[in-house]
Formats: C-alpha cells, structure tokens, sequence
C-alpha cells in the first residue's frame, strides 16, 4: 500500500503582509467638453453597474460647478440613480466641498442616500478644487480650507445624532438634529480627501474619520504617503480615537491593455479633448505638453500633471501590479485602492481596461490564487511519478487478453456435464463520440495608414506701395511738415489639420453549432461451429436432430 502524495497546505491570503485590500473607482468625472452630457451621465452609471460586476467594491464621485469637463453637479443626485441600478457597492461622494453647502443640508442629503442605498452611502469631505467655483459663490479660496473644518465638525456630529449648536461668519446651526438617522446605527463612514498638505490628514485624525490620497502617484504624494498616515495617527490618538489603516484610501488613475503598444494608442485617442482641455482651464496659460497627445502622456505618466491627481500607469496588467504594490510599500499599507477613471481611452477600451485590471491585477494584489498556483506547481512537480504509475497500468492492461462482450452459446449446467465445451463469442458495435479541435478562427485588430490629402484655399494679403504723379499747387503753411509713417499689416491663411474618428464597421466571432447523421460502417465477429459425426468404419453420418 502506498502513501498518497500530496502538496504542502498554503496559507490563504495576499503576499508581502498588507493583508487584503478593497478596490474602488473614482469617477470626477473628466469628459470632452463638446460630448453630449445625458450620454456622458448614462456612460458613467454603466461604469458602476460594471464595477459592481467586476468586483470593485465602492466608488466616488466629484462635486463641480464649472469648466465644461466636472459635469456632476449633485453627486448626491448622481449616486441616488447609482443606487437603483446596484445593489452591493459602496456609494460615496469624492468630495462634498463643505465650503459650498450649509452644515445641515450636507448631512439631510447624505443620510437621504444612505437610507435610499440600504447604507451604501459614504461621505468624502474636502474644501473645493476649482477656484471658478468658489469666486462664483462669493467665496475667498483662501477661506475654503477654515470654511470646510468648521463645517466637518458640525456635519460629522449630526451624522452620529447629536444637537449641534454653533455659530461662524457664515452659518448657524440652532439646536440642530437629523429626524432621520443613518442605517448603520455606528453612524456614516467619511473620509477626508488628502493631497500633500497636512490639513486633510490632521482633521481626519481630530474627528477620527479615514483619508482618501487623491495625490498618492504624484512625485511629491507618494514620499508623503507614510508621514501623512503618521501625522492622522498622532491626532487620532491624541483626541481619543484609534487609527484604523482600512478606513485609508489611495487614489491612481491607470489605462490597461494587453500590451504596453497598445494601451498607449488607446490613451492618446481623447487625452487632449478629455484631459488637457480640463488642464488647460486650470493653468495661468497654455503649456506646449497639453497640444499634443504623445508629449501630453509622456509628461502625464513621467512627471505627473497636478489637476490630474498625479502620474498615470499606461501599460500591462503586470505594469499595474508593480504601481500597486510600490503604493503598499511607501505608505506601509492601506484600505483601498481606488482607481481613478480618466476617459483618455475609448469607452470600450476603458472598459476593457477595467476588466483586465479585476481578471489579473486584483487576484494577484490579494493572492486570492496563491492556493490554486500551489496546487499546479505541485501537480507539474509529480509529472515523472505520475507518468511511471500510468505506464504500469498500461503494461498491466496490455497483458490481458481482449475480450469482446460475449453471448455464452451453452448454459453453465451444460458445461458442468460434460469434460469439453467450446463457448461461443459475438462482437457487437457501439459508436460513442467525441470533441475533437478542427480549426481556430482568429480576428486581430491592427491599425494602417494610407495617405490622404485635401485641397483648401488660403488667402494672402501683401502691402502694395502706390506711386504717382501729381501737381497740386497750394500755400506752403498749408502743407504739413511733420514726419508721418503709415502702414498696412500682411496676412496669410495657414492649413489647419484636425482629425476626427468614427467607427464604421463592428467585426465580431461567435460559434454556431450544426447536427448531422454519419453512417459508420465497420465488422464484427461471430464464432460458429461445423459438427462432423463418423461412424466405426470412419464413415460421415449425419447428426441426430433435438
């Protein structure tokens, strides 16, 4: 009797001791300007339904109010209609900018969604990113900062049903109470958004809520990942609150494809119309990286672009797999990556790319497959023992005689009766089936270039000096004197170039299955008998009939 083999146990559970990690999205959103916004709104709810399916376990949305690209104006609104298309992710608001909103209208809203979610809702908490917002509201951005801190302190008391009474420059809160409370009896979860600044990190930690590094990937964000976890534990501890690395969360946006080639085509498509149109409203003036595509992302991925959240991962599933754990290992650890949804890409290729990213980058971050991997390396390890017990049964089988099923011609009282008895065989056909590979059918998607070329008129304009002639007799103090210049300006219409790209044909596979009756003809045998009787004489008689 032999020992079975088997492979040592593996422990469950991701590598590197972070322990496992959520994943999320953040959708700002960041759409071409001239699309139109009812599509763009739809094509963001699909997104949550997709990341719903994939796995990812929240998403958080922005809060804008100018520049044509931020369309969402309520992402309370905004994460209601989620709410009904859903029903496990998480729904939070990244950020409600506090400066904007009265204290107690925050948190009516906020717990109208948790109620409405069966309490998805989760609050995110910041002072307000674009500068057009606040001036249109009458606010110094130089208040926002002082502005959102008074306002934290009231909205995360309400949320956790206390009377709040309170009074700044700008609000009044008398007595004020919630008549309908969060679902979660432990009150809404928050966060407050942190870039690299010490203001997100320390409020975070004084009102014991978790913190959301929306500059995690920037050069500066991420050497400042360990010391503004450091900096939110020390004023969590000091106001009586024990930090929690799981209420963290760190925010990098990523384009992923099969190859690096071909997440950087995909990219490049709308990084000028979606992103450095946004960038360029932002900034004192045009900056020669936001014109063209490739530069744009060569800087975007390189060096990081402020209003962007930082550097981009623009490649494989392997290249997102080493980003994410870079991000474990500079910050020692945290709750949740987010990923940060940026439509440079085309909508099918972005959500491809959201696909790749939950089929490899996730299993591999979690070592959800750590047992599975085991158990096939084992198995290859047992290839030689295996192929020599399966050539022992060969051996074995070869040296048995074939026999084909049998109908016995004589009964057993027969054989019993008599010395020698010749049983008789008969084979019988059986057709079975099989699956058998007669081909493949592949499509592969590649891009060419042709040459076109278009006629346009271009118009100039050139000065053309006039001479002539003339004999106007008048007094000399008639004539003016002075000097005088005059001049014309030239023009000329250069050719502008701008593309556009449509998609004209869709190509597709799919297998189609068909039935058909095949006749199999083949032999089979049977065992007769010939009996010959002969008397004493050696004479052949015939055998008496039974």
């Amino acid at each position: 009797m032999t020992t079975p083999l088997s492979p040592d146990p593996v422990e469950p559970g991701p590598p590197e001791g972070y322990g496992r990690i959520r994943f999320g999205i953040f959708i700002a959103p960041w759409h071409d300007a001239q699309g139109d916004p009812g599509l763009q709104y739809r094509r963001d709810l699909d997104l949550i339904n997709l990341a719903e399916d994939l796995g990812f376990e929240e998403v958080w949305v922005g809060e804008h109010m100018s520049n044509g690209h931020e369309i969402i104006l309520s992402p309370e609104v905004f994460l209601a209609a989620a709410s009904a298309r859903t029903t496990r992710i998480k729904l939070g608001t990244g950020v409600s900018s506090l400066p904007y909103h009265h204290p107690m209208t925050i948190a009516n809203r906020m717990v109208m969604l948790d109620q409405l979610s069966r309490g998805r809702a989760m609050l995110g908490i910041g002072p307000g990113q674009l500068p057009t917002d606040a001036t249109m509201l009458g606010i110094d951005p130089h208040d926002q900062r002082r502005m959102m801190i008074e306002s934290a302190e009231c909205v995360v008391r309400l949320l956790r049903g206390e009377v709040v009474t309170a009074t700044t420059d700008w609000f009044t809160l008398n007595e004020a109470r919630l008549q309908v409370l969060p679902v979660d009896p432990d009150g809404l979860e928050a966060v407050v958004a942190s870039i690299v600044s010490p203001t997100g990190s320390t409020l975070a930690g004084r009102l014991g809520l978790g913190m959301l590094s929306m500059a995690a990937t920037d050069l500066q964000g991420i050497n400042a990942l360990d010391s503004s976890w450091a900096n939110l534990e020390h004023h969590a501890r000091e106001n009586g609150y024990t930090p929690d690395r799981r209420s963290w969360r760190v925010v990098g946006a990523m384009h992923l494809a099969a190859t690096a080639e071909t997440a950087w085509a995909e990219a490049r498509t709308n990084v000028i119309q979606a992103n450095m149109r946004l960038v360029e409203s932002t900034l004192p003036a045009p900056e020669p990286w936001t014109q063209d595509p490739d530069v744009a992302l060569q800087t975007w991925s390189q060096h990081g672009i402020g209003p962007l959240g930082g550097r981009i991962v623009i490649g494989t599933a392997d290249d997102a797999i080493a980003a994410v754990r870079l991000l474990q290992d500079k910050s020692g650890g945290f709750g949740t990556y987010v990923q940060l949804i940026h439509n440079a890409a085309p909508w099918d290729a972005t959500r491809r790319s959201l696909e790749i990213f939950a089929e490899r980058v996730m299993p591999e971050i979690n070592g959800t497959n750590r047992a599975r991997l085991a158990s096939r390396a084992w198995s290859t390890e047992q290839r030689a023992a295996m192929a020599a017990a399966a050539s022992a049964v060969a051996a074995a089988v070869a040296a048995e005689p074939i026999v084909a099923e049998q109908r016995v011609a004589v009964s057993d009282k027969l054989a019993a009766q008599h010395d020698e008895v010749l049983r008789l065989a008969e084979e019988q056909l059986e057709v079975g089936k099989r699956m058998v590979e007669t081909g493949k059918t592949r499509i592969r998607r590649f891009v060419t270039e042709r040459e076109v070329a278009a006629d346009v008129t271009l118009h100039e304009e050139h000065a053309e000096v006039l001479r002539r002639a003339v004999d106007d007799r008048t007094y000399v103090g008639d004539i003016d004197w002075a000097d005088r210049t005059i001049e014309v300006t030239e023009t000329a219409e250069q050719a502008l170039v701008n593309k556009t790209a449509r998609i004209v044909e869709e190509v597709g596979l799919r297998v189609t299955g068909t039935d058909h009756v095949e006749t199999v003809h083949d032999k089979v045998r049977r065992q007769q008998v010939e009996i010959e009787q002969v008397d004493a004489s050696g004479r052949r008689v015939d055998p008496p009939r039974r």
